[in-house]
C-alpha cells in the first residue's frame, strides 16, 4: 500500500492531476488489490470444493455427491456470477438426492433453482417452483420456511404486478413470522412494506418502517440489508426533498458493504447519487458518482453480453450437431434403403393391407369425431341456453329490486312529508300554544308544565330527524356532498366516533335516484359502525375515476369474522341490495380486532 501511495504521489506531481482524481486512482488500486487476493482466495476454496467432488466421486456416494454439487453451484454463484454452470451443477445435485429419496434437499435445491429463474426474470417458473415447494412446507407444518416461501412468492407477484396477491402473500408472511421469530425474515419483511409504503406515497410510515429494518440489519451484521435499508431511507429523503439527508443515506448504503462485481443495488445507489448531485448543483460530485455507475453499469452489461454470446454461441453449436445427426440418419436410412430394394417386392402386399386397414381406422375414427362434435355442440347449446335462462333470471331480479327500491323511496319520501307536515305542524302549533302568553306564571313555573315542555321540544325534533331520515331535504336541495355533510354533523357529538369525511370531484349531474341510493348506502355503513363497532375514527371518502364513482369507508372498531358470521343483519343486506341497484360492486374486508373497510365501485349517470 504504501508503494502504491508512493507511486500516486510521483504520478500527480509529473502530471498534475487533481486531488479527487488522486483518489479515484486510489481507489481502484485498492480495489483491484482486494480482488486479486479475494480472486486467490477463491482458487484455493474452489480446488478444496473440486477436492471433494473427486473423492465422492471416488466413494460413489450419492448423498456426498449431492452436497459437492450443491456447494459448487453456490460458489458459482457467488463468486463467480457463472448463472450457467450453477444451474447445471444444482441439476447433478438433484439427481443424487434423488436416487437416494432425499426429499428434502432435493427440495433445497428447487428452491435455489427458483431463485436462480426470479433473478433471471422467469417469474411464472419461479412462482411454478415456489407454490410447489410451500405445498411440501406446508404438509410439514415448517413455520419458518413457509413464512420465507410466503415472502418469495410475495415478490414474484410484485416483479408481475400483482399488487393484491402481493399483499395477501406478505400479509401471511409477516403472521408466521412472528411465530417463527426470524430475525433475517423480519428485515426483509420490513423492507418489502417499506418500498410498499413508498408507492403509496405513506412516506412517514415508510421511513419509519425503514429505519426499524436498518436497526435490526445492525443488530444482526446483514451488511446487504444495511445497504437496503439506508437506500430506502434515502429514496424517502429524495422523494421529500432533502438532498443533503439522502445523499448521506445512499453514502452509507455504498458504505455497508464492499464493492462486488456486478453488484446492481451498488449501481443504483451510484445513479441516484449522480441525479441528487446534478439537482444540488455539485457538477464534481456528479461527474464522479457518474463514473463510477457507468464502470459498474458496462460491467453489468458486459457480463449480461458475453452470457448471450455464450448461451447464442452454445445453440448454434447445438443446432450443428443435430443437423449432423439428422445428415447421418439421412445416410443411414439411404444405406438402408439400398440393401432393401431387393426385399421390397415382399413388403407391397403387406403395405396394401396395411393401408386398407389404415383407411377403415380413419374412417371410423371421422365419423367417431363427427358423433363426438354433434355431442359437444349440443351440451354447449344446452350450456348456453341455461345461461340465457340465468340471465333472464337476474335481470328479472333486478328490475324487481328496482321497483323495490324505488317503490320504498317514494313511500319514504310521503311519509315524511306526511310527519312533517301533519305530525310536526301540529306539535309545533300545540308548542306555541304551550308558550301562550294567557297561560298563568303559576302553571309555566310548575315542574310538571317543564317537563310536558321539555318533551314537547323533544318529540318535535325526533319528528324532525325521522323526517330527514326518510327524506333528506338537503339532497334534493344542495346535492350529494352537503347532503352527507348534512348526516355527519349530526353525530358530531362526544359521544360519537371522529368522522373524517372526503369528497373529490363528486359529479354534479348525477340522478336524483342515483344520488339518494349512494346517500343510503353510506348512511346505512355508518349506523353499522356507530352501532357496533366500538370504533374511536371513520374515514369516508368519494372520489370521481373516470366514469366511475368509487367510495372507500373505514372504521377502527372491533371489526368481524366475515367467514364463520352467523346472524347477517339488515344493514349489510341493504348495502348489498343498493349496490345491485346501482350496478356495482363491494368489497368487504373486516378482521376481528383490526376494523372494518369497503370499497365501493360504481357507475354514475345524470
Amino acid at each position: 500500500m504504501v508503494a502504491f501511495l508512493f507511486l500516486c504521489r510521483i504520478v500527480r506531481k509529473n502530471v498534475n492531476l487533481h486531488l479527487d482524481d488522486m483518489k479515484n486512482l486510489l481507489a481502484i488500486v485498492v480495489l483491484l488489490l482486494w480482488y486479486s487476493a479475494s480472486a486467490a482466495q477463491n482458487k484455493e476454496t474452489y480446488a478444496d470444493l473440486n477436492k471433494r467432488l473427486s473423492q465422492a466421486r471416488d466413494l460413489k456416494d450419492h448423498k456426498m455427491l449431492g452436497d459437492a454439487y450443491y456447494d459448487l453451484a453456490l460458489y458459482e454463484q457467488a463468486y463467480h456470477a457463472d448463472t450457467k454452470k450453477s444451474i447445471d451443477y444444482l441439476l447433478r445435485s438433484r439427481e443424487r438426492y434423488g436416487l437416494i429419496g432425499d426429499t428434502l434437499d432435493m427440495y433445497k435445491v428447487d428452491l435455489e433453482l427458483a431463485g436462480r429463474n426470479f433473478n433471471a426474470g422467469l417469474y411464472d417458473e419461479a412462482l411454478q417452483k415456489y407454490l410447489e415447494i410451500l405445498v411440501y412446507y406446508d404438509g410439514k407444518r415448517d413455520t419458518g420456511m413457509i413464512s420465507r416461501l410466503s415472502f418469495s412468492i410475495s415478490e414474484v407477484y410484485q416483479h408481475q404486478g400483482d399488487l393484491d396477491l402481493e399483499y395477501d402473500y406478505l400479509r401471511q408472511a409477516i403472521n408466521l413470522n412472528r411465530t417463527a421469530n426470524d430475525t433475517a425474515l423480519q428485515v426483509q419483511l420490513l423492507l418489502s412494506s417499506a418500498r410498499n409504503y413508498i408507492r403509496l406515497n405513506e412516506l412517514d410510515s415508510a421511513q419509519l418502517i425503514a429505519s426499524e429494518a436498518l436497526m435490526l440489519a445492525s443488530i444482526t451484521d446483514d451488511r446487504a440489508a444495511e445497504m437496503s435499508s439506508h437506500y430506502w431511507l434515502g429514496s424517502i429523503e429524495q422523494k421529500t426533498g432533502n438532498y443533503e439527508q439522502a445523499t448521506i443515506e445512499y453514502e452509507n448504503a455504498i458504505r455497508c458493504q464492499p464493492s462486488k462485481a456486478y453488484d446492481t443495488q451498488r449501481r443504483q445507489v451510484l445513479k441516484k447519487l449522480a441525479d441528487i448531485s446534478a439537482k444540488s448543483y455539485d457538477p464534481e460530485a456528479a461527474y464522479r458518482y457518474a463514473m463510477s455507475y457507468a464502470s459498474l453499469n458496462d460491467s453489468i452489461l458486459n457480463k449480461n453480453r458475453l452470457e448471450a454470446s455464450y448461451n447464442l454461441i452454445q445453440k448454434y453449436e447445438s443446432l450443428q450437431k443435430q443437423k449432423d445427426i439428422e445428415q447421418l440418419k439421412i445416410e443411414k436410412k439411404y444405406a438402408e434403403r439400398t440393401n432393401d430394394q431387393q426385399r421390397r417386392a415382399v413388403y407391397i402386399l403387406a403395405a396394401g393391407f396395411a393401408l386398407l386397414l389404415l383407411l377403415l381406422y380413419y374412417v371410423t375414427r371421422f365419423y367417431n369425431q363427427q358423433i363426438e362434435t354433434e355431442k359437444i355442440i349440443t351440451e354447449q347449446n344446452e350450456e348456453l341456453n341455461a345461461r340465457r335462462i340465468k340471465e333472464l333470471e337476474d335481470d328479472i331480479q333486478i328490475r324487481s329490486m328496482q321497483s323495490m327500491i324505488e317503490g320504498q323511496e317514494i313511500e319514504r319520501e310521503r311519509i315524511a312529508k306526511d310527519l312533517h307536515d301533519s305530525l310536526g305542524g301540529l306539535l309545533s302549533t300545540v308548542k306555541l300554544q304551550f308558550d301562550s302568553e294567557h297561560l298563568g306564571g303559576n302553571i309555566k313555573s310548575s315542574d310538571t308544565f317543564k317537563r310536558a315542555h321539555s318533551l314537547l321540544d323533544h318529540a318535535v325534533t325526533e319528528v324532525r330527524n325521522i323526517s330527514q331520515n326518510l327524506q333528506p331535504s338537503a339532497l334534493a336541495n344542495l346535492g350529494l356532498e352537503a347532503a352527507l355533510r348534512d348526516l355527519v354533523n349530526r353525530f358530531s357529538d362526544d359521544h360519537y366516533p371522529s368522522i373524517d369525511l372526503q369528497c373529490y370531484d363528486i359529479p354534479k349531474g348525477m340522478g336524483q335516484m342515483h344520488s339518494l341510493s349512494i346517500y343510503r348506502v353510506i348512511q346505512e355503513m355508518l349506523h353499522n359502525a356507530i352501532k357496533h363497532s366500538e370504533a374511536s375514527e371513520i374515514l369516508i371518502q368519494i372520489n370521481r375515476e373516470g366514469d366511475e364513482l368509487v367510495i372507500q369507508f373505514e372504521d377502527d372498531g372491533i371489526g368481524f369474522d366475515i367467514e364463520n358470521l352467523k346472524r347477517r343483519g339488515m344493514g349489510l343486506g341493504n348495502i348489498r341490495s343498493r349496490i345491485d341497484y346501482l350496478k356495482g360492486t363491494v368489497d368487504l374486508d373486516s378482521t376481528p380486532g383490526e376494523g372494518t373497510s369497503y370499497i365501493i365501485h360504481t357507475k354514475w349517470s345524470a
